[in-house]
């Protein structure tokens, strides 16, 4: 991760997947448990504007470091799960999300 994308090594240097960070709207974290005891899978899932998005899986360290990177670097990104923002990103709701990153960094409601 530098800046501006994300690079994901997919099958050795040959494959990369390229996420360009100006292009995330909402980040989270999701975690695969069996039994919800034993974790198998870590991710990080990206949501675009467009609908689009993808997922990364890496270690659940690398996870929480992107993350942390998104709240202090990339302070438009929305980070974290909840409905609230689900809805808000299944309308399209752009200025919500928007509004919405900027109380999660502030800690204060819109006027």
């Amino acid at each position: 991760m530098d800046e501006k994308y994300i690079i994901e090594c997919i099958n050795g240097p040959c494959y990369a997947n390229v996420i360009p960070i100006q292009e995330v709207i909402w980040a989270h974290k999701t975690v695969t448990q069996v039994n919800a005891v034993i974790k198998t899978n870590t991710s990080l899932i990206l949501h675009y504007a467009n609908h689009k998005g993808g997922t990364i899986s890496i270690s659940e360290t690398a996870v929480d470091y992107i993350l942390q990177q998104f709240m202090e670097k990339h302070r438009e990104i929305v980070v974290g799960y909840n409905r609230e923002v689900e809805k808000l990103y299944l309308k399209g709701d752009m200025a919500g999300l928007k509004e919405y990153a900027r109380q999660q960094r502030t800690g204060t409601p819109a006027d």
